[in-house]
């Protein structure tokens, strides 16, 4: 290469590097104009997911013993749901729920809330209603990390099983024992206490805070008569041998408490 044609091969070189430079400039841009455009469109996109309704899983006994309790749990919950909804949602969200069956029982409750995670893809569910149900929902929910939030199951050691996914709005099964045993000594003055109970495990423990409560306070139960969780009413003859039972005894009981699942199967006493 001569002394002369070697600027020129200089300004020629100068002017490829900067073209390849701008090429590769106005590549990047076109690059990063297509990401962000992308990024745009999915954010968009989510936002329009975001924007479709709020769907909630809801277990209450539809079918068996409770179905009553559950049908009133639904109606009460569709009539809020309502409310909520004309006033705009949540977030600006329609909300809906995907209504599921517990019967009161753990099979039918865990197929129920699996349906609802697997299939639905529910993250909140209002329920269960009964213990035997939430005892195995609330280990699912806290295992599958989606919030369960129970109505009315009440057994002590529920929120411990689904920490921290499962809450409640109903007291624990023993603070109403405590609040009763206080209320007979405190207010109604008794010391002598006859109780009717039922067989099952979460009346068994109702039975014993109780008891143990009334201990602490110097009072007593004189009788405990066990009705099955199942059993009919008591009957007119029934009632009244149980009465005369509990005049005869030595420490004549001064309040009876009928501490059972169904008020109307006492109501002859």
């Amino acid at each position: 290469m001569s002394e002369q044609t070697r600027p020129l091969w200089g300004i020629l070189l100068g002017l490829m590097i900067i073209v390849v430079v701008g090429v590769l400039f106005v590549y990047g841009q076109k690059q990063r104009l297509e990401q962000q455009q992308e990024a745009a469109a999915q954010a968009d996109e989510m936002t329009e997911v975001e924007k479709g309704p709020l769907i909630l899983g809801g277990i209450v006994p539809l079918t068996g013993a409770e179905q009553e309790r559950g049908l009133e749990i639904q109606k009460a919950t569709l009539l809020a749901l309502a409310k909520i909804n004309e006033d705009g949602g949540i977030d600006d969200r329609q909300v809906e729920i995907i209504w599921k069956d517990g019967a009161c029982a753990a099979g039918p409750a865990v197929t129920a809330a699996q349906e609802l995670i697997t299939i639905d893809d529910v993250r909140i569910i209002l329920g269960p209603v009964c213990n035997e149900e939430a005892d195995a929902v609330a280990r699912i929910a806290s295992s599958n990390k989606v919030l369960a939030l129970s109505p009315s199951a009440d057994r002590k050691d529920l929120p411990e099983l689904g920490a921290p996914y499962f809450y409640r709005t109903a007291l624990s099964e023993t603070v109403p024992a405590q609040a009763a045993a206080e209320f007979l000594v405190s207010e109604q003055k008794a010391q002598n206490i006859a109780l009717l109970s039922n067989d099952d495990d979460s009346s068994l423990l109702w039975k014993n805070t109780f008891v143990s409560t009334l201990r602490d306070q110097n009072a007593k139960v004189v009788s405990n008569k066990i009705l099955p969780g199942d059993a009919a009413e008591l009957d007119e003859d029934t009632a009244e041998q149980y009465a005369q039972g509990l005049k005869n005894l030595e420490d004549a009981p001064q309040a009876l408490l009928a501490a059972v699942n169904s008020a109307e199967r006492v109501g002859n006493l």
